[in-house]
């Protein structure tokens, strides 16, 4: 028995002693066993990409045709089983170099990632033909695709309207420069010139009704004016720009309400200020002593900063009055639109100035123009007209009110839902409860006093216990 004692002891002692892990460790553990298992995948993962590359003559570009993925989605049954495994190894390629594409923009962004990301696989990737920034040209080229549908259902809708495909740009001038850009690069395509629209594009423009006469420009020389031609052209827009003047009593021009020669007006004036500044900055000008006399006959204005300067208040009062009244004849009310923001927001200011005026606040808006406002059918609340909340009376005429509702109920307790009086109750409770803290309060001790004597009920609370505490 001593010997197989002395064994027992000695075979304890050579045992190692089982030591601890503190929960940091034991986390550090886990999370380098699931980094070491996603290695592993990767490295598979990424041999299997080279063993596919070797076999296709040391290229992936079969892996990125976009075409090819959608062909085999679309008819993933039907083949062989040795063609179903190579389709099946194409798309689970191409999967997983598009997370490996995914996770390098978050890693270059800081962002967390699952498993492990470093400089190093980057390298290996690059080196075996993947595009890492390639996930990221395909989220853009999916924006800009869907914009690019957007604008085409807009010109086949305009095409169904006016039986044509050239946009007029008064029309609207973003539609009219992509469908411009569009004929363009399909002329260019139609020359045998390469462009950047894909063989989808270039096919539902042609079926849209596109053709090589429709896009191509001619060739002419351009026109060179004489002195006599320029000088004629620029006193027919002079003309015109007085015509203007006299409908409209400004030379103010909204884009989205001008017809095609009111447009072209618009730049006519636009290009006659530039010409000013040059010549108030002593640079060589067009315009000339001639035209500035007739300018400045017509109320010409040079600065269209100046024009709300050089107008009246009662004028421009006017005129911000007429714009509301053919802002509601174009759309039968005063909603808030976002391609009139301009309108919209002196719609929005006008409410806001009316609110001002019912609390007692003065400001622009006078009697004399919520009138005129109240003429043309102005909405002075957008949505639903609130309640018209009731004045304050004085706590005499309230105190009188409560004695009535005491002589038809026989009590004092007044409900929240009684309307005002039940709110005024409400007040002289919050009322008595500071005046008893020593707080600033309305309520005096007199009030107080007087409310007590008629057993008005001053914690709501104890009215279910049946206490009522009164004032003595």
């Amino acid at each position: 028995p001593s010997s197989l004692k002395a064994k027992n002891e000695s075979m304890t002692n050579s045992k190692p002693k089982r030591q601890h892990m503190s929960e940091v460790e034991r986390k550090k553990r886990k999370e380098d066993g699931i980094r070491r298992k996603y290695d592993e995948s990767w490295n598979e993962l990424f041999q299997r990409l080279l063993n596919f590359k070797a076999k296709h003559n040391g290229s992936l570009d079969i892996i990125f045709d976009d075409k090819l993925i959608a062909e085999i989605e679309n008819n993933s049954t039907g083949f062989t089983a040795s063609q179903a495994s190579h389709d099946k190894e194409i798309l689970e390629l191409r999967e997983w170099c598009d997370q490996q594409s995914r996770t390098h923009q978050r890693w270059l962004r800081g962002k967390k990632i699952a498993g492990s990301w470093s400089q190093e696989k980057c390298d290996k990737l690059s080196s075996a033909g993947v595009d890492l920034t390639r996930w990221r040209m395909r989220r853009c080229e999916k924006k800009w695709d869907l914009k690019w549908e957007k604008q085409y259902e807009k010109v086949k809708a305009y095409f169904a309207a006016n039986n044509t495909l050239k946009v007029k740009e008064s029309y609207d001038y973003s539609l009219y420069r992509w469908s411009t850009r569009q004929r363009r690069l399909l002329q260019r395509h139609l020359e045998g010139k390469p462009v950047t629209l894909s063989e989808y594009k270039l096919k539902k423009l042609t079926e849209l009704g596109w053709k090589m006469e429709d896009v191509s420009r001619r060739r002419t020389p351009p026109r060179i004016n004489t002195a006599a031609d320029e000088e004629a052209i620029w006193n027919k827009n002079y003309e015109h720009l007085k015509r203007y003047m006299k409908e409209n009593g400004h030379m103010m021009f909204s884009v989205k309400d001008l017809n095609h020669d009111e447009l072209l007006l618009m730049r006519w004036v636009e290009r006659n200020r530039r010409e000013y500044r040059k010549l108030r900055n002593g640079e060589e000008s067009k315009l000339t002593a001639v035209r500035m006399r007739k300018l400045n006959d017509a109320g010409f204005i040079f600065n269209p900063r100046d024009i709300s300067v050089n107008m009246s208040f009662k004028d421009r009062w006017e005129a911000r009055l007429q714009s509301l009244k053919d802002y509601k004849e174009r759309h039968g009310d005063f909603a808030f639109r976002q391609e009139e923001y301009k309108l919209s927001r002196i719609i929005t200011k006008v409410r806001v100035q009316y609110k001002q005026r019912q609390k007692g606040i003065h400001n622009g808006l006078s009697d004399e123009r919520i009138a005129q406002l109240e003429e043309i059918g102005f909405d002075f609340y957008r949505g639903k007209t609130p309640e018209v909340r009731e004045q304050p009376r004085p706590w005499e005429e309230r105190f009188e009110q409560l004695l009535q509702f005491k002589e038809e109920h026989g009590h004092c307790i007044v409900p929240q839902s009684a309307g005002s009086l039940g709110e005024w109750v409400k007040k002289q409770r919050a009322g008595y409860k500071l005046l008893m803290a020593g707080k600033p309060t309305n309520l005096t001790h007199e009030k107080a006093l007087r409310l007590s004597s008629i057993g008005f009920c001053f914690d709501a609370s104890s009215r279910f216990k049946g206490k009522i505490r009164t004032v003595s």
